[in-house]
C-alpha cells in the first residue's frame, strides 16, 4: 500500500513541477533558517557539557556589595579551595585556577617568542575536567612545581617532530623574567565549546610570593571549581561555605565575603563571561528560537494556503477515487505522503541553502559552526522528527479538507471556497501577513538600534584611536620607551598607556569618602593612566584642569572624576578639594570630565575615577592597553 502511495505521489509531483518547486522552495528557506538558528542554539547550550561529571561541577562565585549595589564575580581566594575540600561534606574535590592571560613563551637558548594563553591550575584540575592527554599522565602531570601541560599545536610549534615530554619551555608570566617549566603532558585537541581557552596549564604550586598572587584569604584572584558528590544539594554546600567563612574570616567581619555556586554548564550563558566578545545568553536564545518558530510557521501556512487554493484542480480526482471505492483515510494518507515528499525534498534543499549561508552566518555570530553536528545521533533523530512533523503539519489540513468532500458534489461541481474552509484560508493569510509584519517591524527596530549605536556620540574620540593590549606585564614597566616609539610612527598624533581603555572597565572598588559618616560606601571604576590619557581619547574636560606631567604632585594623588562620580560625591569633594579614598592622605580632585560611554550603551554610565599610575592591572583582572590616535588610520 505504501509503495502505491509513493508511486501516485511522485506521479502527481512530476505532473505539477512548478507547484512542487514553489512549495519545496518556501519550506526549504524556512528550514534553512531554522537549521542555522538551531546550530547556534545547540552550540550555546553545549558549552562544557562534554565533561564526564558536568552536572556536578560548579564554580564558586564571590558576591559583594559596593555603594549599595550588589555584584557577582568569578574570583575567590586560593585558600577557599583547600578549605572546601577539607571541611564541607559532599565536596568530592576542588581545583583552583588563575585567569588565562597572554604570556610570552620561549624555547631555551633562543630569542624566538610566541604569545600563548597560559593559566595556573591545581594538580586536581585534569582529573576533575575531561580534557584528555595524548601524552603524559593526567593524575600527576601538574603535581610538581614548574611543570606545564601544553596543546598539541603548541608542542608542534616549539619542538616539531621531537618528543616534547621532558623538554623545557620558558614562560614570562608577570615580568620579563623567563621561568623554566618542564613539559609533562600534551592535551588532545580541546573542544571549542568550553569556558576554558588555555593553550598551556602550569602547576599552581609554581607560584611564588614575588608574583603578587595572594595564596591565603587576603586576595580574590583565583577561580575555584568544585565537584559535588552524587546526591549533594547546592543548599548544603552553601551552608558549608557560610561555616567556612565564619571559621576562617569571622562572622562579625564587615568585609567578610559571601560565596555562591554557579553550575559550570550555566557559566557560558551567564553575565560573568560577556568580556570574551559576542556571546549568547538565555534571552538571546529565546529571541532566536522565537524567530525560527515564526519563520517556519510562515512557511507552513504558505504551503497550506497553496494546497487549499489548488484544491479545485484535485476535486474531480478525489471524486473519481471515492466513486471507485477509496476511503477518506486512504485519500488523506495519499495527500500526507505527497506533503512528506515535498518536505523531504525541501529539507535537502534547505541543507544546501544553509551550507551556502553558513560562512556568512558564522561571521555574524563569531563562531565556527559546521553542519557536521547533524551527524550526532540525538541531533539527527531530532532533525528527522522535525521534518516529519513539518510534513504532517503542512499536509494535515489539506488532506483532511480534500478527503472530506462527497462524491456526488465533487463530480457535479468544483470544490467551493465557501464556509469553514474559506474562513480558514482567510485566517491563515491574515496570520501569515501579521507574522510577516511583526518580523519586518522587529527588523526595523534592530536596524534603528544598530544605527543608534553607530551614530551615538560616545563622549570620546574613538574613530581614529587604536587600542593595543599589552602582550605581557614587562611592557607596562617599560611603557615610557614604548610610548616614545609609538609617537615616532608616521601619522600618530598622541599615545597613552592605561589600565582600562573604553570597552569595559574591570577594576571597581568601594570606599568610604566621608569621615563623618563611616557607614557610607560608594563604588567607582578606577583607571590608572599616564598624563596624556584625556588628550589621546579626546575626553571633554568641563571643570578644573588636566594632568600635568611637569607637576610631580599629580603623580602622587591627583584625581579626575567623570560627571557621574562628581554628582555622587557632591558636597563631599569637588575640584580642588581632597577626597578620602584609595590614598587617604594625598588625594585631590583636580578636574571633572564629561560622562563618556566606556561600556555597553545598554548600561548606564557609572562613576569613574582617573589617576596617574603604572598601567598594569593583570593582577586586578584588567587588560593593560595602549591607546594611540592617528588622523589617517581607521579604528581597529
Amino acid at each position: 500500500m505504501l509503495k502505491n502511495y509513493l508511486r501516485l505521489a511522485l506521479r502527481t509531483l512530476r505532473r505539477e513541477k512548478g507547484y512542487a518547486f514553489i512549495n519545496a522552495l518556501g519550506l526549504a528557506v524556512g528550514l534553512a533558517c531554522c537549521l542555522l538558528i538551531g546550530l547556534f542554539v545547540y552550540d550555546e547550550l553545549s558549552y562544557d557539557r562534554f565533561h564526564a561529571d558536568a552536572d556536578r561541577l560548579f564554580l564558586v562565585t564571590l558576591e559583594s556589595t559596593f555603594g549599595g549595589e550588589r555584584s557577582v564575580a568569578t574570583s575567590s581566594p586560593l585558600a577557599l579551595s583547600r578549605a572546601m575540600e577539607r571541611e564541607i561534606p559532599g565536596v568530592e574535590v576542588t581545583a583552583a585556577t588563575t585567569f588565562t592571560s597572554e604570556s610570552p613563551v620561549y624555547r631555551p637558548g633562543t630569542e624566538r617568542q610566541g604569545e600563548h594563553r597560559v593559566a595556573f591550575a591545581d594538580s586536581t584540575f585534569l582529573g576533575m575536567f575531561s580534557f584528555p592527554l595524548v601524552r603524559g599522565d593526567a593524575a600527576t602531570a601538574l603535581d610538581t612545581p614548574y611543570s606545564v601541560v601544553v596543546t598539541q599545536a603548541m608542542a608542534d610549534a616549539f619542538f616539531g617532530d621531537a618528543d616534547p615530554l621532558g623538554q623545557t619551555l620558558e614562560i614570562a608570566h608577570f615580568s620579563s623574567e623567563r621561568v623554566p617549566y618542564t613539559v609533562t603532558g600534551i592535551f588532545a585537541p580541546l573542544p571549542h565549546n568550553s569556558f576554558f581557552e588555555f593553550e598551556a596549564l602550569t602547576s599552581i604550586s609554581s607560584l611564588r610570593g614575588d608574583t603578587g598572587m595572594a595564596s591565603g584569604w587576603g586576595g580574590s584572584m583565583y577561580l575555584t571549581f568544585a565537584r559535588l558528590a552524587p546526591g549533594t544539594t547546592e543548599a548544603s554546600v552553601l551552608d558549608g561555605l557560610e561555616e567556612v567563612v565564619d571559621t576562617h574570616i569571622g562572622a562579625d567581619d564587615p568585609d567578610a565575603p559571601h560565596f555562591g555556586l554557579l553550575p559550570l554548564t550555566d557559566l557560558h550563558l551567564s553575565e560573568l563571561t560577556q568580556d570574551k566578545g559576542f556571546q549568547g545568553s538565555t534571552r538571546y536564545l529565546l529571541i532566536f528560537g522565537s524567530i525560527a518558530f515564526f519563520i517556519l510557521f510562515v512557511a507552513l501556512v504558505n504551503y497550506m494556503n497553496l494546497a487549499m487554493a489548488r484544491a479545485a484542480q484535485r476535486v474531480r480526482e478525489v471524486g473519481v477515487r471515492k466513486t471507485l471505492g477509496a476511503t477518506r483515510g486512504q485519500i488523506a494518507r495519499q495527500f500526507l505522503v505527497e506533503a512528506l515528499l515535498v518536505t523531504g525534498a525541501a529539507s535537502v534543499l534547505g541543507i544546501g541553502i544553509a551550507s551556502l549561508a553558513l560562512p556568512l552566518f558564522n561571521g555574524v555570530v563569531e563562531k565556527e559552526l559546521t553542519l557536521a553536528v547533524g551527524l550526532h545521533p540525538a541531533v539527527l533523530l531530532t532533525g528527522l522528527a522535525l521534518v516529519v512533523a513539518v510534513g504532517l503539519g503542512a499536509g494535515s489540513y489539506p488532506a483532511l479538507y480534500l478527503s472530506s468532500f462527497r462524491p456526488t458534489r465533487l463530480l457535479k461541481q468544483e470544490a467551493g471556497g465557501r464556509g469553514g474552509a474559506a474562513r480558514l484560508r482567510k485566517g491563515l493569510v491574515v496570520m501569515q501577513f501579521a507574522v510577516t509584519v511583526v518580523l519586518l517591524v522587529a527588523t526595523g527596530a534592530v536596524y534603528q538600534q544598530l544605527r543608534y549605536v553607530q551614530m551615538r556620540d560616545l563622549g570620546f574620540a574613538g574613530e581614529q584611536v587604536l587600542k593595543v593590549p599589552f602582550a605581557d606585564d614587562a611592557m607596562a614597566y617599560g611603557h615610557v620607551a614604548v610610548k616614545q616609539a609609538v609617537l615616532d610612527l608616521p601619522g600618530v598624533l598622541g599615545a597613552a598607556a592605561t589600565s582600562a581603555a573604553p570597552g569595559r572597565y574591570w577594576h571597581r572598588f568601594g570606599f568610604n569618602p566621608d569621615p563623618d559618616h563611616p557607614d557610607r560606601q560608594v563604588a567607582v571604576h578606577a583607571v590608572s593612566a599616564d598624563a596624556d590619557y584625556l588628550r589621546t581619547l579626546g575626553l571633554d574636560l568641563i571643570a578644573g584642569r588636566d594632568f600635568d606631567p611637569d607637576r610631580p604632585s599629580d603623580a602622587v594623588g591627583a584625581l579626575i572624576l567623570n560627571e557621574s562620580a562628581a554628582e555622587m560625591l557632591e558636597g563631599i569633594a569637588g575640584v580642588g578639594e581632597p577626597l578620602r579614598g584609595p590614598k587617604p592622605d594625598d588625594n585631590e580632585v583636580i578636574g571633572i570630565v564629561k560622562d563618556y560611554h566606556f561600556a555597553s550603551l545598554r548600561e548606564p554610565i557609572q562613576p569613574v575615577l582617573i589617576r596617574i599610575g603604572r598601567p598594569i592591572s593583570r593582577r586586578q583582572s584588567t587588560t593593560p592597553s595602549w591607546c594611540a590616535s592617528s588622523p589617517s588610520r581607521p579604528a581597529a
